[in-house]
């Protein structure tokens, strides 16, 4: 190699090496950029400081100036910028009259140029013009599975409304503890057209498709904004112009709380509310989600309106608990029942929502996620219409026990017939010899392989389930003071856990297979008008909806006394 060929493959080298090296290797960036009234004197039309955003990774800078301003390109000519630069100096002067602008910063023996976009400011958007009016997040979803939620809002306005001038965010709360630094703000695009609704859904969500259905309804994923739909239950949304704030969901002024308001259900604001006050959760229509495509059939449709004469529960529930509990409602005999466990206070919080105008409990309105009541004996409940005008109803409640077995060590023989209540037992996939084990992968249950041809000796990683039967011969398995779940994502499938506590997905049912087996079926857990049943599969447990073929059919070892 000659001399001059290894020096200009140096030079080559050097070239690459510095024209590739981030801000923080020395390449000159603008960390500020704004056109402000002392540094503009001659520019009349420019009244306030206009700040720019700045995107380093795309050397991009967008800078919103009020309208009467971006119209006139002979001011805009004489705009001159105010330039903050890391590690160098603007080297040029651009004329803003044309957008983009060009704006070069050079500094450690490299130049950046930057594009300056020039966009006109939105008009901005008053109180009472945009609202909330559908709130829905479905069963919370495993690791990338779906995420059925979704936020709509609506134009109450007679004029199109610029969402650019808008500014959705989202509040994080995890584990009862407000999180700042995880928050999330979105500047909204496009125009939404008088009396139109946006419904925006969370990207892993399949029941909608991203697009303009129509006139009335617009469609977007949230994968345009940062997947800002993505919420466990306790974090809380504002809607925001400016410093205007136009609407909230979510208790503390949308800020949210360190309580479950939010999580598995469906909430639309009544048809009578027309503008943001404060956060009311009577203004809204509230209930328990089957986490089904159907659920989203009010999506992007206006709310029935209310009749002032109505008085009845819609949703009554414990949201406080890992797993929601729900109360059954009857609003024919005005009474609500719910089951509590021996393990859990009776003392809770309550969320009730109601198609009438107020609820009280002990001369006082219920506050959801505040309100506490007693479950050790029956109470009331005064409902309300619009004309202030009564009715009461009865909560009773039932206090559950669950069997706990600490002894299961020990020999477990198989059996031919369902398990009783106060039995401890594993669940056994004979054409597999794999038992249900503890171990958890990839948000499901693994089996353990065994020879079930004879009694089986309990082995550490085994499920070793204490059983309780109920007064509807349902059925709940607990290990270790956990309890077996079946969590469906409004699928055909769903996935085998154990949750911290009992809940609607942690009911089975069994049914005989004729053969000295089990089908063992989430009572609740559905997909169409099928109810998932315990399967084995790829190695690991899981329930499906077809529940035919021996991949469906379980044994049953009992625990020898």
């Amino acid at each position: 190699m000659t001399k001059k060929l290894l020096l200009l493959l140096c030079a080559a080298f050097a070239f690459l090496f510095v024209s590739c090296s981030s801000d923080d290797d020395g390449e000159p960036g603008i960390t500020s950029f704004s056109f402000t009234t002392a540094a503009n004197s001659a520019v009349t039309k420019l009244t306030k400081t206009v700040t720019g955003s700045i995107d380093s990774e795309k050397a991009l800078i967008t800078v919103y100036l009020p309208s009467e301003l971006y119209a006139d390109t002979d001011e805009r000519s004489l705009l001159t910028a105010s330039v903050s630069v890391s590690d160098g100096s603007a080297m040029n002067t651009p004329d803003y009259s044309t957008s983009p602008a060009k704006i070069s910063v050079q500094g450690g023996g490299s130049v950046k140029t930057y594009l300056v976009n020039i966009l006109e400011e939105a008009a901005s958007v008053s109180n009472g013009t945009l609202l909330f009016t559908e709130y829905y997040s479905g069963q919370a979803a495993a690791f990338k599975g779906a995420n059925n939620q979704y936020i709509e809002i609506t134009n109450l306005s007679s004029a199109a409304v610029d969402l650019s001038a808008v500014t959705l965010s989202r509040h994080v709360w995890e584990s009862a503890a407000r999180v700042s630094s995880k928050d999330q703000s979105v500047t909204l695009s496009g125009t939404l057209p008088a009396y139109a609704r946006l419904v925006i859904y969370s990207q892993r969500c399949s029941w909608f498709s991203s697009k303009t259905d129509s006139a009335e309804i617009i469609w977007q994923s949230d994968i345009l904004y940062n997947s800002i739909i993505t919420t466990a239950g306790q974090d809380g949304f504002t809607l925001t112009c400016g410093d205007t704030v136009l609407d909230v969901l979510g208790p503390d002024a949308g800020i949210g709380s360190g309580w479950n308001w939010g999580v598995s259900k469906k909430m639309q604001r009544k048809a009578t509310v027309t503008k943001y006050s404060s956060w009311k959760e009577r203004e809204w229509l509230t209930t328990a989600v089957s986490n089904e495509s159907s659920d989203a059939a009010t999506a992007g449709k206006t709310t029935a309106e209310v009749s002032s004469s109505l008085k009845t529960i819609d949703y009554f529930a414990l949201e406080e608990t890992d797993n929601v509990i729900y109360g059954t409602v009857d609003n024919d005999n005005l009474t609500v029942s719910v089951n509590i466990y021996d393990t859990m206070s009776t003392t809770q919080k309550i969320t009730v929502s109601t198609a009438g105008q107020r609820i009280r409990y002990k001369n006082a309105d219920v506050v959801s996620g505040e309100t506490e009541v007693d479950f050790s004996k029956d109470f009331e409940l005064q409902v309300y219409d619009n004309d202030g005008n009564p009715v009461t109803y009865t909560v009773s409640c039932t206090v559950v026990h669950y069997n706990f077995s600490s002894a299961l060590s020990g020999d477990y023989a198989y059996s031919a017939s369902a398990p009783e209540d106060g039995d401890v037992v594993l669940i056994y996939h004979e054409s597999s010899s794999m038992l249900l084990s503890t171990t958890l992968s990839s948000s499901t249950l693994q089996g353990q392989a065994v020879d079930g041809s004879g009694d089986i000796e309990y082995l550490s990683g085994m499920a070793s389930l204490c059983v309780t039967v109920d007064s509807d011969g349902y059925y709940t398995f607990t290990y270790n003071g956990k309890y077996l779940a079946c969590n469906a994502y409004s699928t055909s499938t769903g996935n085998v856990q154990f949750d911290s506590s009992p809940g609607k997905y942690t009911l089975w049912e069994l049914e005989s297979d004729g053969s000295g087996g089990f089908y063992i079926k989430s009572v609740n857990a559905v997909s169409g008008s099928n109810q998932l049943a315990l399967e084995y599969y790829s190695s690991a447990f899981h329930t499906y909806r077809s529940q035919t073929g021996s991949a469906y059919t379980f044994k049953f070892f009992v625990k020898k006394d």
